[in-house]
Parts: C-alpha cells; structure tokens; sequence
C-alpha cells in the first residue's frame, strides 16, 4: 500500500470515497442542541427525500441553511417545486431553495416513475408554496453559503 491507496499491478483500483481531514477545535460538539450543524440539503425532492427533509427539519441539532435540487426522481423543476411545496407544508418558507442540474454529467437520467410518479411524489398532494427558488443556481448558492457561513458546512 501507497498513500493508503491499495496497490493493485495491473489494473485499476478504486479510491477510497473519504479522505482523512484534520481535527479542528470546538467549543461545543457540532450536531446538538446547542451548537447545531449547519447543513444543505441536496437532493431530487422525490417520496424519499421529502421525508428526509422532513426529518432534519425536525431535527434540533440540524440547521437546515438551504435545499438545492436536482434531477432524478422527476425532471429538477419538478423536484424545485417538490422542494417549495415541501418546505411550505412543514412551515418552514424561510429556508432557501436553489435550482440545480437537469441530469449528471454522466450518463443518462433513469427515472423511476412508476414508483416516484410523473410529479417525483406519487400521488401526494401539497399545497402550494408561497416562497419561489432563489435566482442563482445551485451551486453557485451552495459556493456561497460554504464560503459566507461563519463554521464549516455539510451537504
């Protein structure tokens, strides 16, 4: 082994999908009540993640700082939309939504639509949302909370 990469002759080896980061100091563990982490949340607003979003929006020790979307589950303004309507239904219009990519970069979208639905949330009605998506795109939003954001933030 070489820089913790495995050696394989021949052939190709995977990377690892972490990279080891140094420890920094904290007043407070980040993810509690007190001092919570403060998160984005991307996704393809589909009948899995409104639930997810669902749940770390209940979560005390999240701070919940912006959903970005994307596709997958539906086309992305459906899933921007699912993201809106999400947020309005659980209260919480003043978070932030960013509109991303259309599909990867690679590859080609596989939607799941007989499971998802046209819409990304099967049969699920929700209101309508009263906030629109922010004007910038996601990741150009994203670049600007990592970097504005007084602590370290997680997507």
């Amino acid at each position: 082994m070489s820089a913790g990469y495995p050696e394989r002759s021949g052939r190709a080896a995977a990377l690892p999908t972490y990279y080891e980061a140094p420890a920094t100091p904290r007043s407070a563990p980040v993810g509690t009540r007190e001092h919570p982490l403060p998160l984005i949340i991307d996704s393809d607003p589909g009948l899995d993640d409104a639930l997810a979003i669902g749940l770390g929006l209940a979560r005390p020790e999240l701070d919940i700082l912006g959903v970005t979307t994307v596709g997958g589950n539906a086309d992305v303004r459906h899933c921007t939309e699912n993201a809106l309507r999400l947020l309005h239904a659980y209260g919480r219009d003043d978070i932030p939504v960013a509109e991303g990519a259309a599909g990867p970069l690679v590859g080609r979208v596989v939607r799941a639509t007989e499971v998802h639905g046209e819409a990304g949330i099967g049969s699920t009605e929700l209101p309508p949302a009263t906030a629109q998506a922010v004007p910038e795109h996601a990741v150009e939003f994203i670049a600007r909370l990592l970097r504005d954001h007084p602590e370290p933030v997680a997507i």
